[in-house]
């Protein structure tokens, strides 16, 4: 690999065929005794590995060097990532190592931005269902800052008494100037952000919401598009 993730003719051909060469040994005879096949295994890898490594840059050899334990151990601890060291981490526990998945996202990146230059490699970018999942969330996303803080909901905090604890609640308010269409957005994009998966499990919970039947006292925000007031509210209002 080199330092453009350009492949090396030599050593992709060099490797398939050390991994073909493990392969037909692991697969010839009779497995007489389990050891000595094993050893037989070892031997063949690491001649194949010698003979990859004699025709291998320094730069190259230095690729398949672990990280330094030490630089690990410090990253893991706050310390300095892996910078432009493209080195995995083999060591124990090396299948959770954020170091590794620091270097991982690194190779992702640099891959995405070559793949963009050489004009997609013929891959379609994302899926159709992440197509339409995205233009659903950035619709969302317009809808919510449309609406300002003002007119996401109408919410009064108070407390509620489980066993011996006070709890902070908020009861929510029903905002009666509203599309209903846009309280039902608001009641999914809500139910999604409750979803582990997005938030993650550290952190502060949310206070608890509960739908109240008392109309809020906040004014409407003003110069909505029509479309987002409720229709029966705003033939009212353009009456007053």
């Amino acid at each position: 690999m080199t330092s453009k993730l350009e492949p090396n003719v030599q050593t992709v051909e060099t490797l398939t065929a050390a991994i073909s060469q493990m392969l037909r040994n692991i697969g010839m005879g009779e497995v007489v005794s389990t050891k000595k096949c094993k050893k037989s295994t070892q031997n063949s890898m690491a001649l194949s590995i010698k003979e990859q490594q004699a025709k291998m840059t320094d730069e190259e050899d230095k690729m398949w060097k672990s990280a330094k334990m030490e630089e690990v151990a410090a990253f893991e601890n706050g310390g300095e990532g892996p910078g432009d060291t493209y080195k995995l981490n083999f060591n124990k526990e090396w299948e959770r190592s954020q170091w590794n998945q620091k270097v991982l996202c690194k190779i992702y990146d640099k891959i995405v931005v070559r793949c963009i230059e050489d004009g997609g490699w013929g891959l379609s970018d994302v899926s159709e269902e992440y197509l339409i999942d995205l233009a659903v969330w950035e619709y969302f996303q317009a809808m919510l800052k449309k609406l300002s803080c003002d007119g996401m909901s109408s919410e009064e905090e108070r407390t509620k008494k489980v066993g011996n604890i006070n709890i902070p609640i908020f009861w929510v308010k029903l905002c009666v100037w509203r599309a209903l269409e846009i309280s039902d957005y608001l009641k999914y994009i809500d139910s999604t952000a409750e979803n582990e998966a997005i938030h993650g499990t550290k952190g502060a919970r949310m206070s608890p919401r509960y739908i109240s039947d008392q109309h809020g006292t906040s004014p409407p925000p003003k110069s909505l598009p029509h479309k987002m007031y409720n229709l029966t509210w705003l033939e009212n209002e353009e009456k007053i």
